[in-house]
């Protein structure tokens, strides 16, 4: 009894076999099998034909046939159009014939007399096989396809550097034919540059078996067929095989030519709108302190002369003039002064500073006075073994002008202290702290944004422009130092400016 094995049914086999009766007698044994017939033929020219018109799920090819033709030149042809499995019949065995016939990459060799049990399990494996490729290569045409519609170049590479994939995209932004990469070493003909040095990188591949190039990188361009310059961003991920050794390496890259034309026109644009400001600002500032100046020279006269004779209510009336008009040419120049730090264009001379003989002592010397006026308390402690830094005298006199001057405005019971000492990795840090009004918790986060009030303060006098402390801590990254601040609303106001001392060697030699 013959048993069905088949459980795919009506696959359809084509027989070819010069024999009739055998050609005839397997017909039937496959009907009974369940497959569909879709010919027989007996020679290779009608085995070509009924192939291409028939489209069969499988054939089985004698390998010896009527006329000139073998099967396997048959096979051979046929496979040329189609893929289609082939399972051969042969009654010699030999080697040369066997090697011949592995060329058209067959499923199976039976040996005749024909057993049926066997030529089913291999129709059944054959068809089995048919499918898995199918659908690898329907896979296969799903990913080409998918490839071939992202807008970034991709770059499919052996182990070697030869091009496997490389898809339209990435010929179109290296301006190349598609067969330009055909059987040659890409990494030679990719010609990859580092935007930071100009140079050319020859030792990518290596680097990126090496696991040092599997990133996005932005700082890199390449030249197209034209030789014109294309920036890229750029990543590498290393392809492997089913026992994990490396095959190949994956290159995706995106044009961003484009992205960077536009970010160095908005910089050039930022640049000439920060000169313009910085530019407008220096001549708004000339305009108005000129005038002002003036002003403050002839209230003084007038001071002189008027002062015993004003009405009753106008005595503070010079006072108040000379307070505004300096208040006005105070922030003028923090509007310069932060103008051109933004723009970079403020000038810094950069020193050996002693921050307590030469910075310090004199500040709280002229800020005396104004605390005992106020009737606070004023104390500065010395308390710095190592009082040098590398600084910019004139930005640090303003952070420090600042600091105090607030601690002062702020505070009006109690006093204001000011300590440099240096702490146990020998930065040196001054201190300035004051028992005043304090700051709001919801305000520190804003501290230092330029132009930012704490709400918390009713008194509008004391508010300012907001771009002091702003300024300050610029000042300070200026002069590669620190600041923090300690407050509380109601109970004072402590900050703690850092700065890295000068070693006594380096000072020996200045």
């Amino acid at each position: 009894m013959l048993f069905n094995y088949n459980t795919e049914p009506h696959n359809s086999i084509l027989i070819v076999e010069d024999e009739f009766i055998i050609a005839a007698d397997l017909a039937l044994s496959l009907q009974r099998l369940n497959y569909s017939i879709a010919g027989t033929a007996a020679t290779g020219m009608d085995a070509i034909s009924l192939a291409l018109e028939k489209l069969p799920d499988l054939i089985i090819m004698d390998i010896r046939l009527r006329g000139e033709m073998t099967g396997i030149d048959a096979a051979e042809i046929i496979k040329g159009s189609l893929d289609v499995p082939i399972i051969f019949l042969t009654a010699n065995s030999d080697d040369a014939t066997f090697e011949k016939a592995k060329s058209t990459l067959p499923e199976s060799f039976i040996i005749k007399p024909i057993d049926i049990k066997e030529l089913n399990a291999a129709i059944q494996i054959a068809l089995q096989h048919s499918k898995y490729n199918a659908h690898i290569i329907e896979n296969d045409n799903w990913l080409k396809a998918t490839l071939e519609s992202i807008d970034d170049g991709i770059v499919a590479l052996n182990n070697t550097g030869k091009v496997k994939f490389i898809n339209r995209a990435a010929l179109n932004i290296l301006k190349y034919e598609p067969d330009y990469f055909n059987n040659s070493d890409f990494f030679r003909l990719f010609n990859l540059y580092s935007i930071e040095n100009n140079t050319r990188i020859d030792n990518l591949h290596d680097d990126i078996l090496d696991n040092k190039f599997i990133k996005w990188d932005e700082n890199l361009f390449v030249l197209d067929s034209c030789n014109n310059k294309k920036f890229i961003r750029l990543k590498a991920s290393l392809i492997h095989d089913n026992r994990k050794n490396i095959s190949g390496v994956l290159i995706v890259f995106q044009d961003i030519t484009r992205v960077k034309f536009e970010e160095q026109k908005a910089k050039e644009n930022a640049d000439k709108s920060e000169r313009l400001k910085t530019q407008f600002i220096s001549q708004m500032s000339h305009e108005i302190r000129t005038p002002l100046n003036n002003v403050l020279t002839f209230v003084s006269l007038l001071k002189d002369e008027f002062e015993t004779k004003l009405p009753l209510g106008l005595e503070d009336a010079f006072t108040i003039i000379d307070s505004s008009s300096r208040r006005l040419i105070r922030t003028i120049e923090l509007l310069i002064n932060m103008s051109k730090l933004q723009s970079g264009n403020f000038d810094v001379d950069f020193q050996l500073i002693d921050l307590d003989s030469d910075l310090l002592e004199d500040l709280c010397y002229t800020f005396y006075p104004r605390a005992r006026n106020k009737g606070l308390s004023f104390h500065y402690l010395k308390n710095a073994d190592n009082p040098y830094i590398i600084g910019d005298k004139y930005s640090l006199e303003h952070i420090f002008n600042n600091l105090i001057d607030n601690a002062i405005k702020y505070t009006n019971e109690g006093g204001v202290e000011v300590v440099v000492f240096n702490n146990e990795e020998g930065d040196i840090i001054v201190e300035i702290k004051d028992s005043g009004i304090g700051m709001s918790e919801e305000f520190l986060p804003v501290l230092y944004t330029p132009f930012s009030q704490d709400s918390s303060k009713n008194n509008h006098e004391l508010k300012g422009t907001g771009l002091g402390l702003a300024l300050v801590k610029k000042y300070t990254e200026l002069n590669n130092g620190s600041i923090s601040v300690k407050s509380e609303a109601g109970k004072g106001t402590e900050f703690s400016v850092i700065f890295k001392a000068v070693k006594e060697k380096y000072r020996n030699t200045n």
